[in-house]
């Protein structure tokens, strides 16, 4: 299994697990998300996502985002960012 295709069904699937209230599920699955792309920045902020609408963790999101590094030719990161 490319992990490409792995990434994009965790995707979808902790989406459909937030619009579906199983914020824990959600969490999971973005958790293993991370682990599975973890210098994709993209990434980084759905896990950044995730920590304010599963784990309803500011705090933590807050330090995750202060960590994420952005190249600076990318402009729509950037504005996350």
């Amino acid at each position: 299994m490319s992990v490409r295709l792995l990434v994009a069904g965790l995707y979808h699937n902790a989406r459909l697990a937030r619009e579906g209230g199983r914020r824990e599920d959600a969490g999971r699955l973005t958790q293993e998300l991370m682990l599975q792309a973890p210098e994709d920045a993209t990434v980084r902020f759905l896990g950044v996502e995730s920590r304010l609408k599963d784990y309803d963790d500011p705090r933590g999101a807050l330090e995750a985002i202060a960590a994420i590094e952005v190249p600076g030719d990318d402009w729509r990161l950037n504005l996350r960012k």
